[in-house]
């Protein structure tokens, strides 16, 4: 009787430990979060290249260009991504394998976007996160032919005036070296690859130091 509740007890202990290893073998992974903010692509710049380029496939992005340049006798590498639903678009710029530049864009890369809404919130979100980021830099902003000299003041005319104006754009800068830019235009531009369309957010962080144009901005900063 004993052996037979000594097996009973085994066949109950196996069957509770596979139950327990099949539910775990079924716990969900986080998935990665594909959005972009803007801390993203601030801390792209610094990194390498390697790293930034994993961070980036792995929000499903797909390579789609990359070329090369050259700044006396400096070669400056240059790689643009494209999102599945061709709404997103990153491009990243090199040097000695570290990233000194990244742009993100957001807006329908091959049609109009219809959704002018989702490119405004857009817009807003990421200009709301840099003016925090950056606030210790030199601000500037301009909405169609007005200047302001903070963020606060132009969100409030943008809030007003967003289904009607043309294009604005914030700038932060630290001595000439760190900028960052949020820019939104309601106007065709026909920039490099791919075009850019109507309702569009252009975002970009620069770090001269990591490029080969360092001197010619402390040059600049003199």
């Amino acid at each position: 009787m004993k052996k037979l509740l000594l097996i009973l007890s085994a066949i109950i202990g196996i069957f509770f430990f596979y139950s327990c290893e099949e539910e775990n073998n079924n716990i969900d992974i986080d998935p990665v979060n594909k959005s972009i903010n803007f801390l993203n692509i601030k801390n792209y710049v610094g990194d390498s290249y390697s790293r930034v380029n994993g961070y980036i496939l792995i929000k499903g992005y797909k390579l789609i260009e990359s070329n090369e340049t050259n700044y006396e006798n400096n070669l400056i590498h240059n790689y643009v991504y494209l999102s599945k639903d061709s709404v997103k678009y990153i491009k990243l710029q090199t040097f000695n394998n570290k990233v000194f530049a990244c742009e993100y864009h957001y807006g329908d890369m091959y049609a109009l976007n219809t959704n002018v809404d989702n490119v405004l919130n857009e817009y807003k979100n990421l200009s709301n996160e840099a003016s925090v980021l950056f606030s210790g830099f030199n601000y500037t902003g301009n909405l169609d032919e007005s200047s302001f000299s903070n963020h606060q003041a132009l969100i409030e005319v943008f809030d007003s005036v967003k289904y009607n104006m043309n294009w604005c754009d914030e700038k932060w800068e630290e001595n000439s070296i760190r900028k960052a830019k949020v820019t939104y235009f309601n106007e065709e531009y026909f920039l490099p690859v791919p075009p850019y369309p109507i309702n569009h957010v252009a975002v970009e962080y620069w770090d001269y130091s990591f490029s080969p144009y360092i001197n010619l901005k402390s040059l600049a900063k003199k």
